[in-house]
């Protein structure tokens, strides 16, 4: 299930970069482009269920269910805040000159929160993280 959602994810990326060049917007849309599409599946999975457009009947249904998206399963809580937070935070290591492509490359990554994925310590200042 991870891996299929692993390659989900990586094709959204794929086609919103594909789409992104030349347009002067971010070149690969790791931040927002994948939460914006899980939006879109929650709420279209909410409208499909409930058959309706009222917002109240909508948020109901969205904080009474999980729904499986390019981010994992997702669900609300009362206040309509994520159960479990997805954010992640990364940092970009060992980078040199201007090459984008580095940016791509998962060697030069490490995730630093949550806990649960983290694969390396936040290093501050940045400089230091630059050698």
């Amino acid at each position: 299930m991870l891996k299929s959602l692993c390659q989900y994810a990586r094709d959204v990326l794929k086609k919103y970069q594909e789409r992104a060049k030349g347009q002067g917007i971010d070149p690969f849309g790791y931040n927002f482009v994948p939460y914006g599409y899980a939006t879109g599946q929650v709420l279209g999975a909410a409208v499909a269920e409930t058959k309706s457009l009222d917002h109240k009947q909508l948020a109901d249904y969205m904080r009474d269910h999980s729904f499986s998206t390019v981010v994992g399963n997702v669900a609300f809580g009362t206040d309509g805040e994520w159960v479990k937070p997805r954010s992640l935070v990364s940092q970009w290591r060992g980078l040199t000159g201007n090459d984008l492509g580095q940016l791509t490359d998962p060697k030069n990554w490490a995730l630093v929160w949550p806990p649960e994925y983290k694969t390396d310590e936040f290093i501050y200042p940045y400089s230091a993280a630059k050698k």
